[in-house]
């Protein structure tokens, strides 16, 4: 009985930490393929 709880929290914690790294991974992308945040450009200040 208690394999099937370590196994059972295995998956648990295995599915959580996936979850975790594909909004790392959202986030990530949200900022490389914003255009405010392209490489190079200050933040905050515009060119005239």
């Amino acid at each position: 009985m208690g394999a099937v709880i370590i196994l059972l929290m295995w998956f648990y914690l295995t599915s959580y930490l996936i979850l975790i790294g594909a909004q790392l991974n959202a986030e990530i992308e949200r900022e490389y393929t914003n255009p405010d945040n392209a490489p190079g450009k200050t933040p905050g200040r515009e060119k005239a």
